[in-house]
C-alpha cells in the first residue's frame, strides 16, 4: 500500500503509528497534549486522503455520509 500513498499522507500515518508505541503518559497533561497531536493527525489524515481521491462514486457515497451526519448532529 506504500506505493499508494502520497508522501504527505504516508508521513502521518507514520506519525500516528509513532504515537501508539509510546509508553503511556503519565500526567494529565502530558495525556493531553498526546490526544490534541493525535486529533490534527487525524483531521490531516482524513483530509489527505479526501485531497486525493478521485471524484467518483465513491467520493460521492462519502460525501453523501458526512452530510448525513451533519444533517443528524445539527438536527440534535
Amino acid at each position: 500500500a506504500r506505493d499508494r500513498l502520497s508522501a504527505d499522507l504516508w508521513r502521518v500515518v507514520a506519525d500516528l503509528g509513532s504515537h501508539a508505541d509510546r509508553p503511556p503518559a503519565h500526567t494529565p497533561g502530558e495525556r493531553l497534549d498526546r490526544l490534541n497531536r493525535v486529533v490534527v493527525l487525524l483531521a490531516a489524515l482524513g483530509g489527505l486522503a479526501t485531497e486525493g481521491m478521485t471524484r467518483g462514486e465513491g467520493f460521492r457515497f462519502l460525501n453523501l455520509g458526512r452530510n448525513v451526519e451533519r444533517v443528524l448532529a445539527s438536527a440534535h
